[in-house]
């Protein structure tokens, strides 16, 4: 996504990040988000996924498993992929938690992105 669309760098900033992004050329694996996340909890369940601002700390298949219940209740209301779910959450586990069941609710079904990209617009929202 091109930074000047939501202005998270200035020019100059961004000429510089343009510039390091000259290096190696590596294989981006075409899987989603949910699908790679997957794959490291089954490589390191017990790993440290979370460790969060007051002292909780999730390991890989703790976060899994959270995310897992909320995504099934969000798909239980009916969510789809075309579906907007707002998240109003300070910076938290929680957060965390939620951004990353929404990702495995809407991720059901392989969408192309400009599918994305015009739900983002249509939905008027600012992408991070």
């Amino acid at each position: 996504m091109p930074t000047e669309l939501h202005g998270a760098l200035g020019p100059d900033q961004r000429q510089t990040r343009l510039a390091e992004g000259q290096g190696e050329v590596r294989e981006v694996p075409a899987a989603t988000f949910p699908t790679l996340f997957e794959s490291q909890v089954r490589r390191t369940p017990g790993a440290v996924a979370l460790d969060g601002s007051h002292g909780e700390r999730l390991s890989y298949r703790e976060l899994d498993a959270r995310a897992n219940r909320l995504a099934h209740y969000l798909i239980g209301l009916g969510t789809a992929p075309e579906s907007l779910v707002g998240i109003a959450l300070d910076r938290s586990v929680e957060m965390i938690v939620a951004v990353l069941a929404t990702w495995k609710a809407f991720c059901r079904a392989e969408l192309p992105p400009w599918v994305w990209w015009a739900l983002v617009e249509a939905a008027r929202i600012a992408p991070i």
